[in-house]
């Protein structure tokens, strides 16, 4: 935890230093422009007048010794208390934030470096048709670049974790007979390992009931190959009988058969299902099943006959229909 808070104040201390060059920046311009309106008054013509072509850059090297001597930590500080007081951040860490910011105050040095570099990605920003690049800052030698909305996103995570870590920690646990982690120790570790894995476990769970029963007609869910559409059919054509249920670690399941009840293993369908996979089907003597194609015609004592494949279904369930019984859909 400890190493966790300390890259935390690290990270805070980054941030500021991205506010204390943001303020340096902005005054350093002000700065210019008031040079510039008086350097107007003094040199009514403007042939003499060569302030005004020079850049951001030079200004901020003219002007930041002076821009620094006025910036008052205490004041950035409170700026920046601010901005991340929404964070959530505990409050003893917040504490220990402020007193390293008091501590350890970042240089002269520092501060000019960073605002040189948030000065040229600006001016790049300015002339670049690939859209902004952030400001980064390397944390150390061989580290990752993070930039300051990272670096807030972390601020952030990182100390409602802390929060969150120490919080849980405190809060009794179940598992544990009630007692929090934190005050587990050598002691009473074995009773608590007794009540962990030693005790019986009764489960008052009741069990799910059966979706369908035995001899219920069902459709099976369909593989879908590559190509498949959405709005296509995702169950099978062919109807299937329950003729098993059973349960494995608890969830429901079922075995199947076919539909005209074929004698020995012939007529059953290998694999289990689950409920998910399975639909019902309300099918009795009146219904009208779909004809994919008339393979051939017969006359049996003086009634016409059609070999019909069903649609969906496979050659096993071909068979003869009367042509009388054979409706066109259009025509109902």
């Amino acid at each position: 935890m400890d190493q966790q808070e300390n890259r935390l104040v690290w990270h805070s201390y980054t941030l500021f230093m991205f506010k204390f060059a943001e303020n340096i920046i902005k005054h350093t311009r002000k700065l210019a422009k008031e040079h510039c309106y008086g350097c107007e008054v003094d040199h009514p013509s403007q042939r003499h007048h060569t302030c005004i072509m020079w850049t951001d850059e030079e200004h901020l090297n003219l002007y930041f010794d002076e821009a620094f001597d006025s910036m008052k930590t205490e004041t950035i500080t409170a700026q920046w208390k601010e901005e991340i007081e929404h964070l959530n951040i505990p409050e003893l860490l917040m504490t220990r934030l402020f007193s390293f910011l008091e501590k350890e105050a970042p240089s002269r040095e520092a501060i000019q470096v960073m605002a040189k570099r948030m000065r040229a990605l600006e001016e790049h920003n300015e002339r670049s048709t690939q859209g902004p690049r952030k400001i980064y800052y390397q944390f150390s030698q061989g580290g990752a670049d993070v930039g300051p909305d990272k670096l807030y996103r972390i601020l952030k995570s990182k100390g409602i974790t802390i929060d969150l870590t120490s919080s849980y920690n405190a809060t009794p646990h179940r598992t544990l007979n009630n007692i929090a982690p934190k005050d587990v120790n050598t002691n009473n570790e074995a009773d608590i390992w007794a009540h962990m894995y030693l005790k019986p476990k009764t489960s008052n769970k009741g069990l799910k009931p059966y979706h369908f029963k035995i001899n219920d007609l069902v459709r099976i869910a369909s593989k879908n190959s590559t190509f498949e559409r959405s709005y296509d059919e995702h169950f099978t054509r062919e109807i299937f009988k329950v003729r098993k249920c059973f349960r494995m670690q608890g969830i429901p399941m079922y075995r199947l058969k076919s539909f005209l009840d074929a004698a020995g293993a012939a007529g059953f369908i290998r694999g289990n299902f689950y409920e998910n996979e399975m639909q019902k089907v309300h099918k009795n003597e009146d219904s009208l099943w779909y004809i994919e194609k008339k393979i051939r015609k017969r006359k049996r004592k003086g009634i016409t006959e059609w070999l019909v494949k069903l649609e969906g279904w496979p050659k096993e369930y071909n068979q003869w229909v009367a042509e009388q019984d054979i409706t066109d859909k259009a025509d109902s």
